[in-house]
C-alpha cells in the first residue's frame, strides 16, 4: 500500500499551524464499492452530497456502461452523466436512463434546450431540496480527449430527493453568473460548502490574459440558494453583487475540487489535484473566503507511471465518509490521452479512494 507522509509548518495570518502530520493511504474497501463489472463500469467527476448522516448522493460525469472481463472493458457505451445513492458501508445503487426504443443507456439529465450535454458538478442539500451545478458542454474535436467546450451553466434543483431517483423532478435553473469566452471565462460550481447558515460556492476566473487568475467564491443564505438576487461575491475583502468583480482568493484554478471544515486541524481545507499531473494537494484557511495557505502535497498518483498516457485529476474530499475527526476521505480520477487505453485497462477511470489522517505532535 502506497503511503505519503508529509510534515509541515504553516504560518497563516500570523498564526502557526504547528507540527501537523499527514499520512495518506489507499482505501481499498471504498474502492471495491465502485469496481463494477457490469452496467456502470467507471466514471469521472465523483462529487458527493450528504443526504443524511449515513447516506450520500454521488454525481458522476462521463460514464462507461458495459462489462469488464479479464481486466478490460467491452461492449461499452459512454454517456455523459450518472448518479449513485449509497448508504455508508454498503454497495452504491447506480442510476441512468434507458432509451425506450433502443434499450441503450442514456444520461440521467439532459439539457432542456437540446444542445450538447451536461457534466455534473458540486452541490448541497438544503430544506428546499438538493441543488447541484450542471455544466453544459459540446464536443468540438472528436479526435482529442480535450476536444470539448463549455458554454453554459444551470443549477439543478430536486424538490423530491427522498423519492426513487428515476422519479425525481429535476428543475433546471439558468445560472446567471457565468461567462464563457474561450479562455476568458468565469465559472462557479467547482466546489460547494454549507457553513453557518450560508452556502459557499467556489469557481474560477480564467481570464482575460492580463487579469489575475485564480479561485473565486460566492455565498448565499442557505434558504436562498435558488434566489440569485441574494447571491454575493467576494471582492477585495468585501461581499458585492457584481460577479464580474470577484477577486481570486487563491492563485490555484481547479475545475474540480472541494472545500470543507476539518475538525482535526480547526481549519477549512481546499483539496484539489495540481492540474492533470497526479499530485493531490491540500491548502488551509481560517475562513471560507481565505486567505489560503501554500499547497501541501498529500499524494502522488501511481497511475501516472502506467505505460498508457495516463493523467490524474478531479481530486476532492468527502468529509461525510470520514469516521474519525482526524480522517479525511479523498477521491481522484484517472484517465488516458488515448481512450482506447481506458477500454483496455479497467484499472483506469474509476474513483480512486484515499484515506488521509492528521496527527498533532
Amino acid at each position: 500500500m502506497r503511503a505519503v507522509l508529509v510534515t509541515f509548518l504553516l504560518l497563516l495570518c500570523g498564526g502557526l499551524l504547528s507540527g501537523a502530520e499527514f499520512t495518506t493511504t489507499i482505501a481499498p474497501e471504498l474502492n471495491a464499492f465502485f469496481r463494477k463489472t457490469n452496467g456502470w463500469i467507471g466514471a469521472d467527476g465523483a462529487y458527493s452530497i450528504p443526504l443524511s448522516r449515513n447516506k450520500t448522493l454521488w454525481l458522476f460525469s462521463d460514464t462507461w456502461i458495459g462489462t469488464v472481463r479479464d481486466g478490460k472493458r467491452s461492449d461499452v457505451k459512454m454517456i455523459n452523466n450518472t448518479i449513485a445513492i449509497q448508504e455508508h458501508g454498503k454497495e452504491p445503487q447506480f442510476y441512468y436512463r434507458t432509451n425506450v426504443h433502443s434499450a441503450e443507456a442514456e444520461s440521467l439529465i439532459k439539457p432542456e434546450d437540446g444542445r450538447g450535454f451536461y457534466w455534473l458538478f458540486d452541490g448541497a442539500q438544503t430544506k428546499d431540496g438538493v441543488f447541484f451545478f450542471l455544466r453544459q458542454v459540446e464536443i468540438v474535436d472528436h479526435s482529442s480527449v480535450f476536444g470539448f467546450r463549455g458554454f453554459s451553466t444551470s443549477l439543478a434543483r430536486i424538490k423530491n430527493p427522498k423519492d426513487d431517483p428515476m422519479k425525481w423532478r429535476i428543475e433546471q435553473l439558468k445560472f446567471p453568473f457565468a461567462e464563457y469566452n474561450g479562455k476568458d471565462s468565469i465559472t462557479f460550481g467547482s466546489a460547494v460548502m454549507k457553513d453557518k447558515g450560508f452556502v459557499y460556492i467556489y469557481g474560477n476566473n480564467s481570464g482575460p490574459e492580463k487579469a489575475v487568475k485564480g479561485m473565486i467564491v460566492a455565498r448565499v443564505p442557505e434558504r436562498k440558494f435558488a434566489s440569485f438576487d441574494d447571491w454575493r461575491f467576494f471582492s477585495n475583502g468585501k461581499w458585492t453583487t457584481d460577479f464580474k468583480s470577484a477577486t481570486p482568493i487563491s492563485d490555484e484554478t481547479a475545475s474540480e475540487a472541494s472545500v470543507s471544515y476539518w475538525p482535526a486541524l480547526k481549519k477549512y481545507v481546499f483539496v484539489h489535484t495540481q492540474s492533470i499531473w497526479g499530485k493531490v494537494m491540500l491548502r488551509t484557511a481560517d475562513k471560507p473566503s481565505g486567505p489560503w495557505s501554500e499547497p501541501t502535497l498529500l499524494y502522488e498518483c501511481p497511475e501516472m507511471k502506467y505505460p498508457s498516457k495516463v493523467f490524474c485529476y478531479a481530486g476532492k474530499a468527502h468529509p461525510q465518509l470520514s469516521s474519525k475527526r482526524d480522517e479525511l476521505i479523498i477521491t481522484y480520477a484517472s484517465n488516458s490521452f488515448d481512450v482506447g487505453e481506458v477500454i483496455k485497462d479497467a484499472r483506469l477511470y474509476f474513483p480512486h479512494f484515499l484515506r488521509v489522517k492528521a496527527a498533532k505532535k
